[in-house]
């Protein structure tokens, strides 16, 4: 495997866990397992009414250290420069099995 696929696919994988770590979050927030809720809302809601929301987010150590990692752990397309966002990052966000 290239080297640059190996490292697209290390970025898709650090960024599902990601988006898993912010959805566990969410749940104990929100004390909620509504899908439909939990997928378009609950972030929201969570960053209008919670105090120091993003401090708060960087304690969790999973999210604080994804949202923190060097650029070099980024995956970066080769013809566009974007980084490969996860699903919660680009606003794509669709959780199954919640």
């Amino acid at each position: 495997m290239k080297a640059c696929a190996f490292k697209k696919e290390l970025a898709k994988r650090a960024n599902g866990i990601f988006d898993d770590e912010v959805l566990r979050f969410l749940r104990r927030w929100a004390i909620s397992d509504d899908e439909a809720y939990l997928s378009t809302d609950a972030l929201l809601d969570f960053f209008l009414l919670a105090q120091n929301p993003l401090h708060t987010l960087l304690q969790q150590d999973a999210i604080g250290s994804h949202l923190g990692r060097h650029f070099e752990e980024v995956y970066f397309d080769s013809t566009t420069g974007d980084p490969l966002l996860s699903k919660l990052s680009s606003g794509s966000v669709t959780w199954p099995g919640v």
